[in-house]
């Protein structure tokens, strides 16, 4: 995944979500950042009592609450239509619009405030519904978890009701 950290567009927003000892992380050796968040400055410090130490490993990941703020449906849709294309294209082939139906399952997990990965296996069970696949065969092409299996085959119950 590309991160795009020079984007005030994408880190801005990552940023507003972030607690300050995330923002501490982050920022590593600098001591501010500043940008234009709707059209007023903003600032964003370390902690005067957080040392810097310099890091040859990871010192900073993206966790899921830092992605709300960029979280497009539309987006996300496109990226499952592509994938799911190169991985069962058999079964991409047989709706009328594929893209159109993973959308709409997203949306619906939105609603249902499903995680990601609950939304993407909702849109899946919907794939599988539509085009009369069964899910434990997605599953295997997909090399789920047992774990994940459990979620896809209860979403897909649910799914059906």
């Amino acid at each position: 995944m590309l991160f795009r950290f020079y984007d005030p567009q994408v880190l801005l927003p990552m940023l507003a979500t972030m607690a300050q000892d995330e923002v501490d992380l982050l920022l590593g050796n600098l001591s501010c950042l500043c940008g234009i968040a709707d059209k007023a400055p903003i600032r964003y410090h370390r902690s005067e009592q957080a040392a810097f130490t310099p890091q040859s490993a990871t010192w900073w990941k993206i966790q899921p609450h830092h992605l709300k703020p960029v979280y497009k449906t539309d987006v996300h849709a496109r990226s499952l239509e592509r994938y799911w294309w190169e991985k069962i294209p058999a079964t991409m082939n047989q709706p009328d619009d594929p893209y159109a139906l993973i959308l709409s399952a997203l949306e619906q997990a939105q609603q249902l405030n499903y995680s990601d990965t609950q939304a993407e296996l909702l849109a899946l069970s919907t794939l599988a519904r539509e085009t009369d696949t069964p899910a434990e065969q997605l599953a295997d092409v997909f090399y789920f978890t047992a774990d994940e299996r459990n979620t896809l085959y209860r979403i897909n119950k649910e799914n059906q009701a």
